[in-house]
């Protein structure tokens, strides 16, 4: 009897997944998943953010439907990007040749505080919205589930963040009995690594069979979808406004890879995904009606030609490491240190000339949003028709603006990458990362405030 109810509620997720009425509840245990996976030392196996993107996409849309659903967004939101920055913290880390002891622990303990502040209220209430919600208002056949997943969820996260920082209280204080390489704190790591995946799989395993008993219920699942198809989904100025959000948070994003600052000689951060944030940008508003041919061939080419001036740039650093200048005396081979910085200035110059062709379609599209969202006001106002062709018109100027920005900026991250072999040479040339992030932080400036004030006017729209 069991096993039928079971291959009934997977049989009814699959049903719902495929015709689109589970809203993408469904993938919320595929999330999961890269959460209970224990560290290794420092080393994520299976990165936290990539299963909170997939958390915060699976309750995105039902996020709408509920107060408290929309406050386990924005935290599993806020704990993305703690997320984020802990993997590049560690990461710049282990890559430039390890962090000591006390900044470990400090990292992993703080880290894992924030996470415990952050998603312990978020599925707490996202789990309780799911059950008591007011979606359920007049349903008289509430079925009571045994398991009871938001207080399992907080002594996961209180049991894997001790796990992640506690081995490391065995390393401070000592030097040669008790080290970040010895047996004793290998052992530890190892230990406190089963202990958490134990609770990890507890975990999962009562979230798994919530969610079969949630889909078991399929007047509330209809419910959920019918009640989100009439009230969200036909809003198509809230969309547009979530459009101009997620162009903006896109574009921003990957300007932000664009940045090529060395750590300890090394040129690590990964042009090439720009390419991709770009083409999420763009593809945020749907109805666009400009040349998307163009701008997937420009992302196609700028993608290889960055992840080869990406290779070519690690080679670089890997080769020649500290030898900035090519009249130092320690260089073995000056005709092979030029054939390689050769390379890297060709493709650095092929790449951003794509990045200007980019950077037009860019203020298109912002121009698109003006016209699409000035003057939709109802507003009887004998001057609005005025008021509006104003408006317009100062916001295509800023637009303007930024994209000169954007060009200055593709312009000088040419000009900065020749000025790299001569860092030794004048103070001048070493500060070349110095002047690219600046420009680069003007260029991100300039599209926020443009796309902020686009909201502005869209929100006016009734």
């Amino acid at each position: 009897m069991r096993r039928e109810k079971t291959n009934t509620a997977m049989a009814d997720a699959k049903r719902n997944k495929r015709e689109g009425k589970d809203l993408g509840l469904s993938n919320l245990l595929i999330g999961i998943l890269f959460l209970i996976n224990p560290y290794y030392g420092v080393i994520d196996i299976l990165p936290d953010f990539i299963g909170m993107v997939i958390i915060y996409r699976s309750i995105e849309k039902l996020a709408d439907l509920d107060e408290r659903l929309h406050d386990s967004k924005k935290n599993i939101l806020a704990a993305t990007w703690v997320s984020v920055a802990m993997f590049f913290a560690m990461g710049m880390g282990i890559f430039s040749g390890g962090m000591d002891k006390t900044t470990t622990l400090t990292i992993m303990l703080a880290s894992h505080i924030v996470y415990c502040i952050l998603l312990i209220p978020a599925f707490r209430n996202l789990f309780a919205a799911l059950e008591y919600g007011d979606i359920r208002k007049n349903s008289e056949k509430v079925e009571k589930k045994d398991s009871n997943p938001g207080i399992i969820s907080a002594v996961f996260l209180v049991v894997r963040g001790i796990c992640a920082f506690a081995p490391w209280l065995s390393a401070l204080g000592y030097r040669d009995e008790i080290n970040s390489n010895s047996a004793m704190h290998i052992f530890l790591i190892a230990a406190a690594g089963v202990v958490s995946l134990v609770f990890g799989i507890i975990w999962f395993s009562n979230v798994r069979k919530y969610m079969k008993a949630f889909f078991r219920d399929r007047e509330m699942v209809e419910y959920f979808y019918n009640r989100y198809q009439n009230e969200i989904a036909c809003d198509k100025n809230l969309w547009f406004i979530r459009g101009i959000s997620k162009f903006t948070i896109y574009s921003l994003v990957g300007y932000f890879f664009t940045l090529s600052i060395p750590l300890d000689g090394y040129y690590f951060m990964p042009e090439f995904l720009f390419a991709l944030f770009m083409f999420l940008a763009f593809n945020s508003v749907k109805d666009y009606p400009g040349n998307k041919k163009r701008i997937r061939t420009s992302l196609i080419c700028f993608g290889i030609l960055s992840l080869l001036r990406y290779s070519a740039m690690l080679f670089y650093s890997v080769t020649y490491e500290f030898i900035s200048s090519p009249y130092d005396g320690r260089l073995s081979s000056p005709v092979k240190f030029w054939i390689v910085y050769a390379i890297i200035a060709v493709l650095t110059a092929a790449s951003c000339a794509f990045m200007i062709v980019l950077s037009v379609e860019h203020h298109r599209f912002r121009n698109h949003m003006i016209v699409e969202s000035v003057g939709k006001a109802n507003n009887e106002s004998v001057y609005r028709d005025e008021m509006d062709e104003a408006r317009r018109k100062e916001l295509r100027h800023k637009s303007i603006a930024v994209l000169v920005l954007q060009i200055i900026y593709a312009v000088a991250t040419v000009a900065t990458t020749m000025m790299i072999p001569f860092g030794e040479v004048s103070d001048a040339f070493g500060l070349q990362w110095l002047y690219r992030m600046l420009l680069l932080a003007a260029a991100m400036i300039g599209i926020y405030a443009v796309s902020l004030s686009i909201s502005s006017e869209a929100a006016r729209i009734k």
